[in-house]
């Protein structure tokens, strides 16, 4: 099937091999083809018209060529071109006339190769078409497809971007969060590191901790308020000692005071100061210089380094071969002029011709009956039978006969019911003239 743009004139078409009408093998090379010769079916027309102007010329190996004007080429859809002379076998040439947009993009030399479309709905919804030009009409850089634009990217600026005076990244909430480390926290973090004044003082309580024996203690619990010392010292008058002071120490100092005394415990005071300087002294060996720096300086982990860099490796293929396809400078905006592309070529070509629909009436189907005498010559004044056989069920006779048209061309009205098939075989047979065959595949 040759294409053809819509109401173009200077389309040259080729035509034959014409073939000699008797022994239907030699090519045919001096016919005279003139235009009322070159008869045009196109598409719904119920009768043949000559074509416009001009007739055929030779070209070699009995080929010939046609060129059609606008006038030929004015209605849409498929065009069958019929000529037959005399001394040459009939001969038919396809085509289907195309929309001029569709024709020179796929055809002509500036021709993008693909079908450019309007998209006047999506899902059958035409509002849905509108809102999508309106969002693409208020594309920017800086709001996308839709919306409210940022502000302009202005360095300290309230909202839209935030940048630095410099180029780099700077948001007010990392400056607020650097003030929060003053000079007096600075400090304090000083002197918790390895040799700092706290960690001095640990290691001197960590020190003398160690010194404080079982002995020792029993000495600070004997010299405690109430203690087995400070009892004596209580004792003791505040002149000097008589013999009687001596009973009245004895009094005082009785076995049962003095086993109180040796089975008294360290207070709560002691025993708390004592757990304390002991979580201190772990603490100081914990937080030492070495670690206090790591942890100012800590990095990402290393398995988050490596999967950092398995994305950034993958990402990048990923944009190479995006580079192969169509070139440098592969944007998302690029994916989605693509995926519109697509959309719209399937709109377009959804809308060509498919042929001969399956389950829907077909008027005016023409052929031509050839007389059965010479089996060249097309037979007029027929009363032709037409039989169809559907998808190889047996031949059937058809609910319309066939009528003639003129110069042996006849057509027949085929219903609906007789349209239901996916491949069939038409018979056309009158008394007086050769068998007409013709083979029907639909589409759906």
């Amino acid at each position: 099937m040759i294409p053809l743009k819509y109401a173009t004139a200077s389309q040259e078409i080729p035509l034959g091999p014409a073939l000699d009408s008797t022994n239907g093998n030699d090519e045919e090379g001096g016919l005279t083809i003139a235009n009322t010769d070159i008869k045009l079916w196109k598409s719904g027309a119920t009768t043949l018209a000559s074509k416009n102007s001009g007739g055929a010329t030779y070209i070699s190996n009995g080929v010939y060529y046609l060129v059609l004007d606008a006038t030929d080429s004015d209605t849409y859809g498929p065009m069958v071109i019929f000529v037959h002379v005399a001394g040459a076998l009939t001969m038919k040439v396809e085509c289907v006339v195309m929309n001029a947009e569709a024709y020179d993009a796929l055809y002509a030399a500036s021709g993008t190769g693909h079908i450019e479309a309007d998209a006047v709905q999506i899902s059958g919804d035409a509002a849905a078409a509108d809102n999508l030009e309106l969002a693409g009409g208020n594309y920017s850089a800086t709001r996308g497809l839709a919306g409210t634009a940022l502000p302009a990217a202005v360095a300290d600026a309230a909202g839209g971007v935030p940048i630095s005076d410099a180029g780099g990244l700077d948001l007010d909430a990392k400056l607020a969060n650097t003030h929060e480390i003053t000079a007096a926290r600075m400090g304090a973090l000083t002197d918790w590191i390895n040799a700092g004044r706290l960690d001095a003082i640990l290691d001197t309580i960590a020190t003398d901790a160690a010194r404080v024996t079982a002995a020792r203690a029993q000495v600070l619990d004997d010299w405690i308020n109430a203690g087995r010392l400070d009892l004596l010292l209580d004792a003791i008058p505040t002149t000097a000692m008589r013999g009687t002071d001596s009973a009245a120490l004895a009094s005082v100092c009785t076995e049962a005071r003095l086993a109180e005394l040796a089975a008294a415990n360290i207070p709560a005071d002691i025993d708390t100061l004592l757990t304390r300087v002991t979580a201190a002294v772990a603490l100081a060996s914990v937080c030492t210089e070495g670690r206090l720096s790591e942890l100012a300086a800590a990095n990402l982990p290393a398995d988050i380094d490596t999967i950092v860099g398995y994305l950034d490796t993958e990402i990048a293929a990923i944009v190479t071969h995006l580079t192969d396809i169509k070139g440098a400078g592969w944007t998302d905006e690029n994916l989605k002029d693509v995926d519109a592309l697509i959309d719209a070529i399937k709109a377009k070509t959804d809308n060509q011709p498919a042929g001969v629909p399956k389950n829907v009436a077909l008027d005016k189907f023409p052929f031509l009956m050839i007389n059965s005498v010479d089996h060249i010559t097309p037979k007029t004044g027929l009363t032709v039978t037409a039989q169809t056989n559907k998808d190889g069920v047996g031949f059937a006779g058809s609910a319309n006969s066939p009528v003639e048209v003129g110069s042996g061309w006849y057509e027949i009205d085929w219903i609906q019911a007789e349209m239901n098939f996916n491949v069939a075989a038409w018979k056309f047979t009158a008394v007086g003239a050769d068998q007409r065959d013709i083979t029907v595949i639909t589409s759906t």
